[in-house]
């Protein structure tokens, strides 16, 4: 039996635009080595991220091409994660759209973060906060 924190692949379940039914899961990956809880993210334009710690110590995202639509192939993060991932939070970048931000924590007990530039746009890669 595989443990509530252990999930072998995280699945989503997209509702089509203007839609109140599920079309169906989504793998986030296909070949297991999650762990911990995954955090979904309601991005500013509708569309849905998630993210989710790999049993090495990592972050994989994936996200909506549009609010509805299919999911991108997922893509790590990187990192060197050693505690659950604690949250991902909706911020504001200079041009005043949304910007994701995971914080988690790592190696020594430290509160790392990374941060997207812009909106759904590439990430800076893990710093301590």
């Amino acid at each position: 039996m595989r443990d509530r924190h252990e999930p072998a692949a995280v699945r989503l379940q997209p509702a089509k635009a203007g839609s109140t039914s599920f079309t169906g899961p989504v793998e986030l990956t296909s070949n297991g080595g999650l762990t911990g809880v995954p955090v979904p993210v309601l991005n500013g334009n509708g569309t849905v991220s998630v993210y989710a710690q790999t049993t090495g110590g990592k972050v994989r995202g994936k996200s909506q091409s549009a609010v509805g639509g299919a999911y991108n192939s997922a893509s790590s993060l990187g990192g060197d994660i050693t505690g659950n991932l604690s949250a991902v939070l909706v911020g504001h970048t200079a041009a005043g759209t949304g910007a994701v931000s995971p914080l988690a924590t790592g190696t020594k007990s430290r509160q790392y973060r990374d941060a997207q530039q812009a909106a759904l746009g590439a990430f800076a890669g893990w710093a301590v906060i």
